[in-house]
């Protein structure tokens, strides 16, 4: 249970830091959104560029199982962050990697 909380702590951090960077050239908002209890991390990019309505998922983690599963990632080193944050590469696996984990219940 520590090192899932520990996990929550650090994808948290990181997701809040990455949030920090907001695009200069549209109105464009990056927004992170962390919902420890349920172990979805994400962060999106929300606006309009050229008239369009953006609503783009720029980076999504779960956790799983004592796992951090990298649903997508359409950054630049992200999952480098979390290595370097304390999140142990073995501990790191793509979804497609995941179907090969048991689900453990998150705690009520």
């Amino acid at each position: 249970m520590a090192q899932r909380l520990n996990y929550t702590d650090i994808l948290t951090k990181v997701i809040r830091d990455e949030e920090q960077y907001q695009p200069s050239f549209a109105p464009i908002k990056i927004v992170g959104v962390c919902d420890p209890a349920r172990g979805q991390f994400l962060l999106m990019a929300i606006g309009k560029q050229q008239n369009r309505r953006v609503n783009h998922i720029i980076f999504h983690a779960q956790l799983l199982s004592g796992h951090v599963i990298i649903e997508t990632d359409n950054t630049e080193g992200l999952s480098a962050a979390l290595i370097a944050a304390g999140i142990r590469a073995e501990d790191i696996l793509s979804g497609r990697d995941a179907d090969r984990l048991e689900a453990v219940p998150l705690a009520a």
